[in-house]
């Protein structure tokens, strides 16, 4: 595979170009266009719209839209900008070629404090495994959540698809909505009890309680994800992936150097970091400056 620096330029933006040849790759090992019967949803006019079967054909995989699919990295037309595999990509890519591990498929985690971890899956169902290599366990009427988090209790606290806070006692209890406890995309338990959620402004807020109002803190932002430390620090995950850490929170960040590509975060017992990649499979790392490894089972 070549690149043209005439299209893409001499310096072109590093997701961006990643975006590129991992489109290019997709083709190489049989990936059509997501958009290939309406290339004006990605490309504005195009010429033809539909490229028909392009003497190949097009074959629907199992568990991919029929419609176009915003955000896929097959679009026939790049944004200029990072497109990482969105959720539909990430099926056709284990239809045809496998998983790598049984760690995904999840964009939220969570550790209670024997050390089992809950887990978000893709489908905003939870699920749980006893141990890092035990198999995922569905929890029945556990939808619809995009983040979670652990109170002290044991009680799951959960951001649910409307961005309200919502908490069961236990794995099997209902759901209950805790009133103007919105809008969040996700939350994490302080030392001290103070729930720290992340607006979706992207920027932090804390509650001193479940039923307090919500209190900004100043120059918070830009997070898509937080975890506490036992010693009160502040992870947080960027909203380019990458991890950050702030001592109070009212210190400022500091990146992480190698910590991405990360959607969340959380910390075991024992301080070790527990991550959902941004391939939705998970990671570990010891410590905050150690690499990354990934879950295989």
């Amino acid at each position: 595979m070549k690149l043209n620096s005439n299209v893409i330029g001499g310096t072109p933006d590093q997701g961006y170009l990643a975006t590129i040849i991992a489109h290019e790759i997709g083709h190489a090992i049989g990936l059509r266009h997501t958009d290939y019967f309406n290339r004006s949803y990605s490309c504005g006019f195009s010429n033809p719209n539909n490229e028909g079967d392009g003497g190949v054909g097009a074959i629907l995989i199992p568990g991919t839209p029929t419609a176009e699919d915003p955000n896929s990295f097959m679009l026939a037309c790049s944004n200029g900008g990072n497109r990482p595999f969105n959720a539909n990509d990430v099926i056709a890519l284990k239809q045809l070629y496998g998983k790598s591990g049984t760690s995904g498929d999840v964009i939220g985690v969570a550790v209670f404090p024997n050390s089992a971890i809950l887990g978000v899956g893709t489908n905003k169902l939870l699920y749980t495994r006893a141990t890092l290599t035990s198999p995922w366990i569905q929890v029945p009427g556990s939808g619809d959540v995009i983040a979670v988090a652990i109170l002290p209790n044991s009680t799951i606290l959960g951001v649910g698809t409307n961005h309200l806070l919502y908490t069961r006692a236990t794995l099997i209890s209902p759901w209950v909505q805790i009133p103007g406890s919105g809008d969040v995309i996700g939350v994490t338990v302080l030392p001290d009890g103070t729930i720290l959620g992340i607006g979706t402004n992207n920027l932090l807020y804390t509650r001193a309680t479940l039923t307090s109002s919500w209190v900004q803190v100043p120059n918070s932002g830009d997070v898509i994800g937080v975890a506490a430390l036992p010693n009160g620090n502040i992870i947080g995950v960027g909203t380019n992936h990458l991890l950050y850490t702030r001592a109070t929170l009212t210190s400022p960040w500091v990146q992480i150097p190698g910590s991405g590509d990360v959607n969340a975060i959380a910390l075991f017992p024992n301080g070790s970091l527990l991550g959902a990649g941004t391939d939705y499979q998970m990671y570990t790392r010891a410590t905050l400056t150690s690499p990354w490894i990934h879950v295989d089972e």
